[in-house]
């Protein structure tokens, strides 16, 4: 079995279903887990999305089956639903507790989150560190994911297919307005 830790906000439950179906908050999660589970799907493994992203009680993480594999989905807190330092200590114990059990952890990581000085920061930290396995969309993010990896991480770039080469920008007139266009959150730009 693969489980997958991807927390939406609010939800608190086994979401396989959710993430299917495209019904759950962020679509960038889903990006990122959709073609991990039709991965694991080929590969034969049983696998299991969970959000576990509301209450913060650690006999929660024993309804859990003990997988295999533990892969780790973006972790993002938001202040203003959840408080940050229980959300990062929760999700710490559950993937560490998974790895205890005897699942190889994996951890998706995707934006610099570390740079940030922020309980998710700190939650980053100690997933690279104890990460069997550590994926990331470009060379540039594997470099700062390596400041933090133990010397057993192995990290691996499996190269975003979307994003595109850069290309040369025209000169910009000063005195002329100039939009940009941004994918993403604000706290990445």
């Amino acid at each position: 079995t693969a489980i997958i830790l991807s927390p939406c906000v609010n939800t608190h439950k086994e979401i396989t279903e959710e993430i299917s179906n495209k019904k759950t908050s962020n679509a960038s999660d889903r990006y990122q887990i959709m073609p991990i589970i039709r991965a694991l799907t080929r590969l034969n493994f049983n696998s299991r999305i969970f959000s576990l992203n509301k209450h913060y009680d650690i006999s929660e993480i024993d309804v859990i089956p003990d997988p295999s594999i533990c892969i780790v989905g973006k972790m993002r807190s938001h202040p203003t639903l959840n408080d940050p330092n229980e959300y990062a200590q929760f999700h710490l114990c559950t993937a560490l507790t998974l790895k205890r059990n005897g699942a190889k952890l994996i951890t998706l990581y995707s934006d610099n989150v570390v740079a940030r000085g922020s309980y998710d920061a700190e939650l980053y930290k100690n997933l690279l560190y104890f990460s069997d396995w550590i994926i990331t969309p470009t060379k540039v993010i594997s470099s700062y994911a390596e400041n933090w990896a133990s010397s057993n991480t192995k990290i691996r770039c499996v190269k975003d297919p979307t994003l595109i080469k850069e290309q040369p920008f025209r000169e910009i007139d000063d005195t002329k307005k100039c939009n940009i266009i941004w994918f993403g959150h604000n706290q990445n730009f």
